[in-house]
This record gives structure tokens, sequence and C-alpha cells, in this order.
């Protein structure tokens, strides 16, 4: 029986264009939110994510930037805070927030680690992220990548089992809600908490305006039997069915849009790059195996070519999940580098999606960016043909021998080669539209020849700065050894002659002018370099000079040194004399001082001995005056009757007053003898040997 075709309808029901599936939170399972930015994560899904709070499924969300580019200038890390606090008011563990770049997300290979590293280590069952619609292209980048992210998840068979999509910068096609009534409240209080945003713009009354819209036709909430007040919009993925079905069956309306824009619906959409490798089998092929795995661009691919004329070494496990197909003549069979080159250029332009080529000899490397750098040019500029970028030079045991980074000049490629073969990535469609070749009859310089033959097909373009390694010295092309048929200035001749003879004259004008002017510019700077080898050189002199200079004023610096340092410690030991020196006379000076100290003190006690008996005379004189007085008023009358004897007693009187004068004046003498001796220095300083005297 015939299948009936299906008829054109020319209206769906409301189920069929906007389902109202309801999602129970607690079946997701534990949840991860990722967000681009700080107030994503809260703008997009904070009610669902209060709500898997309450039921103890929320884990720590992952923001990937700090969203610097909103801040002029501010703390970088005001918005993280932000992000903390709003955490906290949803009831949610504090965020982790890295620090990926705000505006310089892309969908990579480091973004889709990153976030399988997160999401493996976090054990999610399901993840929120930005919906593909998003108008940011951060949020665009973050949900690609995690689409990628999820299915290589699901392909191992993690824990991870599906995908909501959320809206945050615009409204999405959603297949599925949650009603957030009962905690409106808190996230309306989380979005506050981003005061640096509110001021640019007015997030929260655009919030409840969409959390209102997608409260319409959501019918009663059942736990208030009332209308549905708020309500989140979500396009849930089911893993499974986007890996058996593809994006067109689990992202409905979608890829439609997005492929009006050129934008992709999943990673493998992405333009392929071929990284087209003829192999020799040598051990330095893991190394530029392993550089290609390190490439920051995706999608790619690697087509070898088994030019070794043996079986080939296993290279899958090196190269997984990066797609490898190798290909090999005839059994029995060799090939030459042209020929290889020209088996695997086939071998890419039989690749459904695949954009851009790239060769690589198994013993050079590519930075991790090379790839990445030379398709943004491509994707740039849509007439260029091809794109190259600098390549240094180093030799066998890795040492600088240089570096290609020249400016493009078809000129100058007409004359001589300056692009290594890894340099430049190419478009696959101009070597079909033109079916450009490798010249099999060239045994050696056949890739200067092949960028010949692709410049004539559009633009060259020139990514300045090196993100490439040629490495000298490994293989054994034989290019330099003049006696050897593969002697490059041979061939190079050759290429030059077919050049002349299938040019016209205006092109072969206008190239010999261009080295002609490239010549003469090469001399006017050799002559400036000349002249400024010649100052190097006077420089060279003069530093010598200087050196020597130098080394003699060092000498004399050193004998200097020697001299202050015998000096110091002639004055040392000089000084080390004087004050033993200085410590003898000072012992010498306190024996002395001793001595007269004793001496003063023998002085003193005699003087005082003396001065103690004249004063017992003074006494005994006085007494005897008193007793003469007393006699002479008793016997006054008497000494008139013995005037002879009174005379003689006048006279005696007379002698006596004499002798206590004298005695009185020595006395004064003594005491001022005394008061000096108490008054000098020698007295005082010797105060404790008088002391000591006294106790012995």
């Amino acid at each position: 029986m015939a299948r009936m075709r299906s008829t054109m309808r020319d209206r769906a029901l409301e189920v069929e264009v906007y389902p109202r599936q309801r999602i129970d939170p607690a079946e997701l399972g534990l949840t991860l939110c990722l967000a681009p930015h700080p107030d994503d994560e809260v703008l997009g899904c904070g009610g669902l994510l209060a709500l898997l709070a309450a039921h103890k499924l929320a884990l720590p969300s992952v923001v990937l930037t700090r969203g610097e580019a909103a801040l002029a200038g501010a703390d970088s890390e005001l918005r993280a805070k932000e992000s903390h606090e709003a955490a906290r008011r949803l009831g949610m563990p504090a965020p982790k927030v890295l620090d990926l770049g705000d505006r310089k997300l892309r969908y990579d290979q480091a973004l889709v680690d990153a976030l399988i590293d997160v999401i493996e280590q976090s054990q999610a069952q399901t993840i929120l992220v930005p919906s593909l619609s998003e108008p940011h292209p951060d949020h665009q980048a973050c949900a690609l990548a995690a689409l990628d992210a999820g299915l290589r998840l699901q392909a191992r068979r993690g824990s991870l089992k599906r995908i909501l999509f959320y809206e945050d910068g615009a409204p999405m096609h959603p297949n599925a809600l949650v009603v957030i009534d009962e905690v409106a409240e808190l996230k309306w209080f989380a979005i506050e908490a981003f005061v640096s945003q509110l001021s640019l713009e007015s997030y929260a009354p655009m919030a409840k305006a969409l959390a209102s819209l997608r409260a319409f036709g959501a019918g009663l909430n059942p736990k208030t039997a009332q209308a549905v007040r708020y309500a989140e919009a979500f396009f849930d993925v089911d893993l499974k069915a986007y890996a058996r079905q593809g994006p067109l069956a689990a992202l409905p309306q979608w890829p439609w849009v997005r492929s009006s824009l050129h934008l992709a619906n999943q990673p493998e959409s992405l333009p392929m790059l071929c990284v087209l490798m003829r192999s020799m089998n040598r051990p330095c092929l893991l190394e530029a195996i392993a550089s290609v795995c390190a490439q920051s661009y995706r999608p790619i691919m690697v087509i070898l070519a088994n030019a070794s004329g043996q079986v080939h070494q296993e290279l899958s496990s090196y190269l997984s999940p990066i797609p490898l197909q190798t290909i090999a003549p005839a059994m029995g069979g060799t090939w030459t580098r042209s020929q290889a080159a020209n088996a695997l250029l086939d071998a890419a332009c039989l690749i459904d999606n695949a954009a851009y080529a790239l060769f690589l000899d198994d013993d050079d490397l590519l930075d991790p960016n090379h790839l990445m750098r030379l398709v943004d040019r491509l994707t740039d500029e849509p007439r260029a043909v091809g794109a190259y970028a600098g390549v240094r030079v180093v030799g066998p045991s890795g040492e600088d021998r240089g570096h290609y980074d020249v400016a493009w000049s078809a000129e100058r490629l007409n004359g001589i080669n300056f692009i290594p073969i890894h340099a430049m990535a190419f478009r696959l469609d101009a070597i079909k539209r033109a079916s450009i070749r490798f010249d099999e009859s060239l045994p050696v310089l056949e890739d200067w020849d092949f960028w010949r033959r692709l410049a004539t097909q559009g633009l060259v373009i020139h990514c300045q700065g090196v993100s490439a390694t040629y490495r000298q010295g490994l293989g054994d092309s034989q290019l330099s050894n003049p006696s050897h048929p593969h002697y490059w200035r041979h061939w190079h001749r050759v290429l030059i002659e077919q050049s002349v003879k299938t040019s016209n004259t205006d092109a072969l004008a206008q190239t010999l002018a261009w080295h002609a002017l490239a010549l003469e510019e090469s001399r006017v700077a050799l002559l400036r370099l000349d002249g400024i080898e010649a100052t190097r050189e006077q420089q060279a002199r003069e530093l010598l000079e200087a050196r020597d200079e130098r080394q003699d004023l060092v000498q004399k610096n050193d004998a200097l040194e020697a001299a202050l340092k015998q000096a110091q410690e002639a004055f040392h030991a000089q000084l080390a004399l004087e004050q033993s020196e200085k410590a003898r006379r000072l012992a010498d000076h306190e024996k002395v001082f001793a001595e007269q100290a004793l001496a003063y003190e023998r002085e003193l006690a005699l003087a005082n001995a003396k001065l103690h008996t004249e004063a017992q005379a003074v006494v005994s004189l006085q007494a005897k005056l008193q007793e003469i007085s007393v006699l002479a008023q008793v016997n006054f009358q008497q000494a008139s009757e013995a005037q002879a004897a009174h005379a003689q007693s006048q006279h005696e009187l007379q002698i006596l007053k004499e002798q206590l004068a004298t005695s009185e004046a020595q006395t004064r003498e003594l005491q001022a003898r005394l008061s000096l001796i108490e008054s000098s220095r020698g007295w005082a300083f010797l105060c404790w040997l008088r002391g000591l005297i006294r106790r012995d």
C-alpha cells in the first residue's frame, strides 16, 4: 500500500507551536548553571535556581567571565561580588567566577574542555545555559560550547542527561516553563544585588515583564489554585534525542534562524579545517601531532599520507577526538612529495564540510593559536584564498635561526619563496575551482610553485606575528648541498625559467621592477647597516677601552681597598696600644692619688693633733687668766701693796697674751690649711679611700 503524502496545513494548535510542558525542579537532579557574565544566572533562571536550592539540588553556578567590559574602569571584582550576594539572597551556594575575558568567549577547544571539566567535576545531571538565539556573542559561544561538551559527556555515558537553554538578553521560542510564583520576590530581590548594572539598564522591570509574559496561557498554579503570575521559559533538550535525531529534531525553529545568519547549530556545522600531513613515520611525528591537538580552533581533522613505504604507526589514540584519515599509495607503490601532496588535496576536497586546509610536515610544529588566527582572517576577508603567519626557524637542538614573517608581495613570491609550507591556511574551494595541483615533476620547491599557483586565484593575507615552528636539520632534503640533484638553486632556476616562458611582458616587467626596487632598498639598507656596523665597531672599541679602564680602576680600587684595610688594621693596633697605655697611666695616677691621699690624711691627723694640743694650751691659759683675774679682783688691794710684784705680773700677762695671739694665729692658719685640703679635688676623689682606711 502506497504511503500517503502529508497535506500542507494552514494552521497548527497552540500546543504544537508553543508547548506548555511544565518542569518539576525536583526531577532535574543535580543542576549546574553556566553563565557568561555575572547576573545572567539570575536574570535567566534565578527563579528555577531558588526552587532547586530549596530542594538541595542547586550546584554552585559557574560564571565564565567577570563582566569587566561593563565596568568602565571600576573595581574588576565588583560584578563578581554582586553575583555572590545575589546567590546568597536566592539561598544558593557561592558561585565560582572564572576569568575567560568579557566579550572574548569563542567556541574553541579550550572553552569546550573547560566546560567538560566543570560539568564532570560537578556530576551534574542537568545544565542551564543561555539560548543559542541570544544576541550577545559571549552567550552564543557559551551555548554552542556547552552543547558540544554535553554531547561528548553523553557519549561517555556520564551523569549529564539534559540541557535547559534559558532566555536572558532576548525572548526565545521555548518548549517548557517553570512556575516561579512562590520564589518571584526572591528573584527580584536577587536582581537588586547587581547595582552596577541596574544603573545601565532597567533589568528588574524587564525581568518582571518577561516573567509575566511567560505566565500567559500557563493556566492555574496547582499550589494556589489561582492563575500563574510569573514563569521562566526554557528550551528543554534531551541529549540522547539530540544525538539520535540531530538539531532539527531537538531544536525546532532555531536552526532556520541561525542558518539564515550563517551561524552554526552544532559544532559539526562550523567549517572544517583539514591538516594535511606527509609522513615518513619518523619519531618527531608525534610532536607534530601533539601541536595539532593543542589547536584552539575546531572542528579540525587530520589527513595523513603515509609516504614511508612501510606500515604506519597507529595515531588515532593520540588524536582523539580529532578525526584521522590515513591514505597510502597502491600496494607496493611509493609517493614523491608532490604526489603525496596531491593525494592529500584530493582527500580533503572529498570531505563534506571541509572549507580550509593547511599542510604540516611531520617535523614541524604549530602554536596553539595558529589555525584560529588564520581562519579568523579568512573569515573576515571572503575574497582571500589564503592567509599565512610568521614562522620561527630553529636548529636540531632548538637554537634560534631567525624567522619568516614578511609582508605579502606577489612580486616577491614570483622571485623566491618566503612562506613555509605550514605557514598558510587556504580555501579548498579555490583549489577545486581552479584545479590547482602540485607539479609532480618537481622533487623540491614544489610548495613554492603551489603558492604561486594559488596566489593567482585571489588575495593572500599576511597575519603578522609568529605562530609556528620550522625545524631545520631533522630531515634529509639535500636542498643546501650543491653536489646533490635536489640543490635548491638549480630548481629555483628551472621555476624562474618556466615563469618567464608563461608570463607576459608586463608581468615580467612589473616583477623585475619590484625586485630592482627591492634590491635598491636592500642596498640602501645594507649601506645603512654598514654604517650601523661601523658605529657598533667603534662602540665596541670604545667599550673595550672602557673595559680596560674599568679593569685598571678595579685594580686601583683593589689596591686602595688593600691599603685601607692595612691602615685600618694599623689604626686598630695603635688604638689598642694607646688604650692599654692609657689604662696603665690611669692605674699609676690612681696609685699616686692613693699615696697623696694617705699623706694628706697623715698631715691632717698631725694638724688636728697639734691643733688639739694648742687648743688645750689656750684653754689652760684661759683658765690661768681667769684665775689671775679672780686673784686680781680678790687681791686688788694686795696688788697695790706689792707694786713690784704687780708689775711683774703685768709683764707675765703681756707675755701670755702674746702667746695667746700666736696660738690663735696658728689656729687660724691650721684651719685655713684644713679648709684648703677639704675643698681640694684630691680630697673629694679619695673620700672612698678614707672610708676604707677608717674601717681598717
